[in-house]
């Protein structure tokens, strides 16, 4: 069994106990992520226009989930306030 190691640099041993080993990986938490009446709007030229209106549901960990929706109709808006971003 294999006790010790050689630099081929310089030829210095060092013992294998006496080398730091690579941290354990981190286990993946999984995490589920629910919302319920979210609302979010924008004040446009002296008037509120409301870009998300009551909106509820929930991202299950170990699914993929995807947001369909028409051109503007605020998918991008609904990743930006999940996220954090607005």
């Amino acid at each position: 069994m294999l006790t010790t190691a050689t630099n081929e640099i310089n030829g210095t041993e060092k013992n294998l106990d006496d080398i730091a080993k690579p941290p354990a990986p981190k286990k993946d938490i999984p995490v589920d992520l629910t919302f319920k009446n979210l609302c979010y709007g924008v004040d446009v030229k002296n008037s509120h226009k409301v870009i998300l209106n009551n909106l509820s549901g929930s991202f299950k960990s170990g699914t993929v989930t995807a947001i369909l929706g028409a051109s503007g109709g605020g998918k991008t808006s609904l990743l930006n306030v999940l996220s954090g971003k607005i």
